[in-house]
C-alpha cells in the first residue's frame, strides 16, 4: 500500500483497477482492505499479482532500468508481454481475469500437493500414473501434484526413503498440473477474446517452453499448462547476469543464487515495501547500474512556497566518531617514526623474512608507507597510483627483540624520501632512498 505514494505505480494501479471494475472487480479494495480470503482466491490473486507487476515495471521504467532480457514464470509471463511490449496494460489485465476466471470453473476438491526434497529429474521417471511435477523453483526440490489417494501412497513410499515432505490440500487446481488440461481450450478461447493485437515475441523475451514458435495467445496458453523446470530455465540466462526479481515471493534467489546476482524489487514481508524499494535500488547502484531516484518523487515547482519549512534543521553532524583528515601539502617535510619492535609484533607476517635467522623488515613494507604517507600528502585518495624511483637499499633493518630501535621515513614535498633508523645512542643509520611521484600527471602528459 505505502507503494501507492510513488506517482508513476499509483497511476498505474488506478489505470489497472478501471480495467478491472468494468468485470466486477474492485482492485483498490482488494489492496487496500487486504482480505486475506479473497487474496487467495485465484482470480483475485492473479489480477492484484499482475497489476502490481506491471505498477513495478513501470517503476523500473521510469528511472531509467532499461532490461535486456526478461523471463516469467506462470502468470508471470503476462508482464514478459507487457515488457516486450507485446501486450497493453488493458490486454495483460484483462488476460489475468481470462486466466482466474477459467480456472476458478474447475475444481478438484480431492487434490493435494506436496513439497518434496528431491530434484526433479530424480524422481520424474518414478511418479505413478496421476502424479505430475507441477515446480521445481528450489534447488533439490520439486512440487508435486495429484490425487489425494494416490499422492498420500506415494509421499510415504519416499518418507520411508528419508526424504523431506510437506503436503497441503488446495481447494482449486494448481497450475502447471494434469488437473489444469481441461481449461487449456477455455482459456486459450477466453484470450483471444481479449487479446486482439498481439505482437511478435522479441529474442529479449526468455521464453519458458519449447513451443517459443506458437502464436502468443497459444504460448501462454499452454505456459499455465505444463510444469516448470527452472533449474533447466535459470541456464538459459547469461551468467553473471543481474537479476531483478518483481514477484512479491522473491524466489528466484534459490534457484539464481549461485551464477548470477538477485535483486528482489520488494519483500513483502517488510513493514515499509517502500523502503524494500529503496534498498533495492541502493543495491542496483552498487552493481554499476545508474537509476534516477528522483523520478519516482513528485515534481517541486519553484519557487516553493514562503510556508515552507526548511529541512536544514533536520540535518546534523555525527561526532560520535573521530576521522582523520588529511593535510593540505606544505613546504615542510612529511616524518614518520615507527618502534621497530612494536612494529614486529603488530604485523606478525615479518617472522617469516629474515636473513641469516634474524627477522627483518622487508623493503617492500618500507615502500608502502611512504606510498601511505605520500597518499595522505593533500590526496584525496587513499592510495594514488605512484611511480618509484632512483630506490636505494644501503642495508637492512634488522629486528632485535630487546633493542629500542625507531624507524623513521622523511618524505620531502618533491617526492624525495629517505628511510632511516636511530639505534640506541642516537646512532642513525640510513637504510634506503629513492623518490615517489604521482603516476596521474604522468599519464596527463601521455595522452597530450
Amino acid at each position: 500500500e505505502d507503494l501507492l505514494n510513488i506517482p508513476i505505480f499509483s497511476e498505474t494501479i488506478e489505470r489497472c483497477h478501471e480495467i478491472a471494475f468494468h468485470l466486477g472487480i474492485n482492485l483498490n479494495s482488494l489492496i487496500y482492505k487486504k482480505d486475506t480470503p479473497s487474496i487467495e482466491n485465484v482470480l483475485n490473486s492473479c489480477v492484484v499479482n499482475t497489476a502490481i507487476q506491471v505498477g513495478l515495471v513501470n517503476v523500473l521504467h521510469l528511472i531509467g532500468i532499461v532490461p535486456d532480457y526478461c523471463l516469467g514464470v506462470s502468470t508471470g509471463e503476462l508482464c514478459c508481454a507487457y515488457i516486450d511490449n507485446c501486450l497493453s496494460i488493458e490486454d495483460v489485465m484483462l488476460s489475468s481475469i481470462a486466466i482466474g476466471k477459467t480456472y476458478t470453473q474447475v475444481q478438484s476438491l480431492y487434490e493435494r500437493v506436496a513439497l518434496v526434497g528431491i530434484r526433479y529429474n530424480e524422481i520424474e521417471d518414478r511418479l505413478p500414473e496421476g502424479i505430475s511435477i507441477v515446480d521445481d523453483t528450489l534447488p533439490n526440490t520439486c512440487v508435486l501434484s495429484g490425487a489425494s489417494e494416490v499422492l498420500d501412497d506415494f509421499v510415504k513410499q519416499l518418507k520411508n526413503e528419508g526424504l523431506f515432505i510437506h503436503t497441503m490440500n488446495v481447494g482449486s487446481s494448481p497450475f502447471h498440473s494434469r488437473y489444469s488440461f481441461p481449461t487449456a481450450q477455455l482459456f486459450s478461447q477466453s484470450l483471444k477474446e481479449v487479446v486482439k493485437d498481439p505482437k511478435s515475441r522479441s529474442s529479449k523475451w526468455i521464453c519458458s517452453q519449447s513451443n517459443v514458435n506458437d502464436d502468443l495467445v497459444e504460448y501462454l496458453s499452454n505456459s499455465l499448462q505444463t510444469s516448470i523446470t527452472l533449474q533447466e530455465f535459470s541456464k538459459l540466462v547469461p551468467k553473471n547476469s543481474i537479476v531483478i526479481e518483481i514477484s512479491p515471493d522473491s524466489f528466484l534467489q534459490d534457484v539464481f543464487q549461485r551464477s548470477h546476482t538477485v535483486i528482489p524489487l520488494v519483500n513483502t514481508t517488510d513493514a515499509c515495501v517502500f523502503s524494500s524499494l529503496l534498498s533495492a535500488m541502493g543495491r542496483l547502484y552498487i552493481h554499476g547500474i545508474q537509476v534516477d531516484v528522483n523520478t519516482i518523487y513528485p515534481k517541486i515547482e519553484y519557487p516553493v512556497c514562503r510556508g515552507t519549512p526548511s529541512i536544514s534543521q533536520l540535518i546534523t553532524w555525527d561526532h560520535t566518531k573521530y576521522w582523520p583528515i588529511s593535510s593540505k601539502k606544505t613546504d615542510s617535510p612529511n616524518i614518520k617514526t615507527i618502534h621497530v619492535s612494536k612494529y614486529m609484533k603488530d604485523n606478525p607476517h615479518i617472522q617469516k623474512y629474515s636473513i641469516n635467522h634474524n627477522a627483518v623488515i622487508p623493503a617492500t613494507d618500507l615502500l608502502m608507507h611512504v606510498w601511505q604517507m605520500f597518499s595522505v600528502n593533500g590526496v584525496k585518495d587513499e592510495l594514488v597510483p605512484v611511480t618509484f624511483e632512483n630506490i636505494y637499499i644501503f642495508e637492512p633493518i634488522v629486528i632485535q627483540h630487546e633493542d629500542d630501535d625507531y624507524m623513521g621515513i622523511m618524505l620531502q614535498p618533491s617526492g624525495n624520501f629517505e628511510v632511516f633508523i636511530q639505534k640506541e645512542g642516537n646512532n642513525v643509520i640510513e637504510i634506503m632512498k629513492g623518490k615517489i611521484t604521482d603516476l596521474k600527471p604522468m599519464k596527463s602528459v601521455l595522452k597530450q
